[in-house]
Order: structure tokens, then C-alpha cells, then sequence
């Protein structure tokens, strides 16, 4: 549905820049598209909701050579040479930013200029459509997707989305791990027992009972290596016995018990490669007696 929902995008807004190639002047012929702009954007979010997807689209203005925003990471999302930016769509609240132009370059030497960029994301996919292609992937912590679409005898049309919300939360892992902030262990939480290592913080927390069963669960956020957190843990909760551990280039797992009262497991992952943030988790299982 998404992937739709972007091609229908950028069809709409070539229409639309088209369309505004009249014969008044330059201004009124950009407002006259805006305003048509407004209506394909209240268009597409009506056909979203009625087909029961949680898209929510935002067109932006058009303009012609319109400046790339600063933190538009173009190393990263390289645009042509040529690339005459005519809509920026800023979504600071879903952390997307997209970037639509206009090239005398084909479609196709497009569409293999893109490949060459994402050769190397994860998850790269590409669907070629009629006349144009779509791709995407995940790269140094962005979610990219491209569409670019041929315009009859006038190049093509490029449009970049690149989600930050990878780097946003790890942006917000770093700023609370360097605030000294955590916030509350869950009530009746075994801290004798378990203790949490020192420099970690606590960023969430619950608590839950049965009859026959107390369980707690804590998320934490740390700057030690995945394998100084197994340790740490496996020296300072006395007389623990190990019974499963493992240790990737990117996540861990470690299951431990205290004799028949405590099954607990702690399982995380790497955030942040550049600041080697690691969140994980401690989930603790105490049998009432």
C-alpha cells in the first residue's frame, strides 16, 4: 500500500508541475500547482483512509531549484548533477524527509545511477515499473526508498524518502545515557539479588503477577561492549547458574537461574555502531512458594 501510495505521489506531482507550465507567469503558474497540490494531497490521504492504511502524506510546496535542506545527508543520498529540486517534503514528525527533482537524464541511466548508490544497503529491493523503477534499502542508519519515473521527452522525475528514525533513537539513546538520568526499577524488584550494573541506565520498567508467579522486565541502555555486560552480570549476581549464552557481532543472549525461585534472561542489542550504545533488556521470573 505504501509503495502505491509513492508512485501515486510522484505521478500526481509531475502532473502537477506540468500542469503548471502555462502560459501565465512563473508565480501564478506555482501557486495555481500548489493549490492542485492540496487537493491530490487531501485525494491520496482519503484514499489511504478508506483503504485502512495509517499513511499519512504530505505533499509540500512547489518551487523550482528549490535548496536541498542542510541536514539532508546527500553523502549518503547523492542527488544528479543536474537535479533541480522542485518539492522538499519536511516530516519532522515521522522523522522523513523527502526531496523530488528533475533531470534531463533517462530513466533508466537514473535508475542505474541509484542501484550503483544502494549496492551496498541492507534489504535492497527494486520493482521496475513501465516507465521508471522503485528501490530501496537501509544504509549507515537510513531508510531510503527512490522512484523515479520518466517525463515524456523531458527526462525524469526522482523522488528520494529517507526515514532517520534509526538515528533519531539512537540520537535519544545517546542523550539520555550522557544526562545520568533513569528512571524507576519496578516495585518489589529483586535489586539485591540482581543488581543492575553501575553506569547503566534504566529506561523502562513493568511488573506482573499471578498466582503462582511474580515477573519483571527492565530496559536499559549502555556504553559497554555486549560481552562486558554478560560478564558483568554473570560475576555479580551470586550463585547463578548459566545455562545458555550466546554472543553475535550484533546481539547477545544469556539465561541464567538461582536455584528453583528464579529463571531470569537478559537479551540486547547494538543501537548505535558508531557510539557503541547497546540497549537489552532483563526479564526476571520468580516462582512464589
Amino acid at each position: 500500500m505504501k509503495k502505491t501510495l509513492l508512485v501515486l505521489m510522484v505521478c500526481i506531482i509531475i502532473m502537477v508541475m506540468l500542469s503548471g507550465c502555462g502560459g501565465g507567469s512563473k508565480q501564478s503558474n506555482m501557486d495555481a500547482a500548489n493549490k492542485e497540490l492540496e487537493k491530490a494531497e487531501d485525494e491520496i490521504n482519503k484514499i489511504a483512509e478508506e483503504s485502512g492504511s495509517n499513511v499519512t502524506v504530505n505533499l509540500g510546496q512547489m518551487g523550482s531549484n528549490l535548496k536541498l535542506p542542510d541536514y539532508f545527508p546527500r553523502d549518503v543520498v547523492p542527488l544528479l548533477d543536474d537535479a533541480n529540486i522542485s518539492n522538499v517534503i519536511d516530516n519532522k514528525d515521522n522523522n522523513a524527509i523527502g526531496i523530488i527533482y528533475t533531470t534531463a537524464k533517462k530513466y533508466d541511466e537514473v535508475g542505474t545511477f541509484y542501484q550503483e548508490v544502494l549496492k551496498d544497503a541492507d534489504n535492497f529491493n527494486n520493482t521496475q515499473l513501465d516507465s521508471g523503477s522503485m528501490m530501496g534499502g537501509t544504509k549507515d542508519g537510513y531508510r531510503i526508498s527512490i522512484t523515479v519515473v520518466a517525463m515524456e521527452g523531458k527526462g525524469s522525475s526522482v523522488m528520494l524518502d529517507v526515514n532517520y528514525s534509526e538515528r533519531a533513537e539512537a540520537d535519544k539513546l545517546k542523550n539520555t545515557l550522557a544526562s545520568g538520568e533513569s528512571v524507576d526499577l519496578p516495585d518489589g524488584y529483586p535489586e539485591d539479588k540482581f543488581p543492575i550494573l553501575q553506569g547503566d541506565k534504566v529506561t523502562d520498567g513493568f511488573y506482573s503477577e499471578t498466582e503462582y508467579e511474580k515477573y519483571f522486565d527492565v530496559t536499559l541502555i549502555s556504553n559497554k561492549s555486549m560481552k562486558d555486560i554478560i560478564d558483568g552480570y554473570e560475576n555479580s549476581w551470586s550463585d547463578i547458574v548459566v545455562e545458555y549464552k550466546n554472543l553475535s557481532s550484533s546481539d547477545f543472549q544469556f539465561e541464567v537461574r538461582l536455584g528453583d525461585d528464579y529463571s531470569n534472561s537478559i537479551d540486547g542489542e547494538i543501537k548505535d555502531n558508531e557510539s557503541k550504545i547497546v540497549e537489552y533488556r532483563i526479564h526476571i521470573h520468580e516462582y512464589k512458594k
